[in-house]
């Protein structure tokens, strides 16, 4: 990947990279993993005529990190809109896997006019999650970061069982990657690559989504 660049707003630094030429796509990766994880799915991207924003989430680089400033859901949507703030764009389709999918959803959320479009992968629409055991097992990782011992355990190395390997979570499976990078640039923009679609008619009732055209 090329160099990272900084930024800063409101407060929040930003560790990002910045490639590519067109329409403006956010890569918004999961946990534990960092902005390496979308090297082969950004060249691709790129190269079918999009700008793609790149960042390190906040807590996955030392500059990132806010004292006293949380991780919650409110929080991290925050920071994608500080984001976009920094680079001076009102909007952006964002793409997240795992915890990122998690932020374009609260974003989508609570500022829809700040999301052309939101391509979430690993994790769906949350109000279609219901607690069962095998999702309990899949999300075990969760409760053993929050058991008393388990940060002096990271901080000697140690993986608490259920976390993934760094790297490992987005496309485990052979070929996975260059078929989701074959089919992003369909989702975000249909038809003619790099074409850039103007956001929808609202509804009678929903919110307007302005500045996104």
């Amino acid at each position: 990947m090329s160099e990272f660049r900084r930024s800063s707003h409101d407060g929040q630094t930003f560790v990002y990279a910045d490639t590519g030429e067109g329409p403006l796509l956010v890569l918004l990766h999961g946990f534990p993993d960092t902005p390496h994880s979308w090297d082969g799915i950004r060249s691709r991207l790129n190269g079918e005529g999009f700008r793609t924003v790149v960042p390190y989430l906040r807590g996955y680089h030392p500059e990132t990190v806010v004292p006293g400033r949380g991780y919650g859901a409110a929080t991290t949507a925050a920071d994608a809109l500080r984001l976009l703030d920094s680079l001076g764009e009102q909007c952006a389709v964002l793409i997240g896997h795992d915890w990122g999918a998690s932020i374009a959803y609260a974003v989508a959320h609570l500022h829809p006019e700040r999301a052309r479009a939101i391509v979430p992968i690993a994790i769906p629409p949350p109000h279609l999650l219901r607690p069962t055991p095998g999702l309990l097992f899949r999300t075990r990782h969760f409760l053993a970061l929050r058991v008393p011992w388990a940060e002096s355990a990271v901080r000697r190395g140690a993986r608490p069982r259920g976390v993934p390997r760094p790297g490992q979570g987005l496309f485990p499976r052979p070929g996975r990657a260059p078929r989701c990078a074959r089919l992003l640039p369909r989702l975000v923009s249909p038809g003619e690559p790099g074409r850039r679609r103007p956001c929808r008619r609202p509804r009678p009732g929903r919110r307007r989504h302005q500045g996104c055209h």
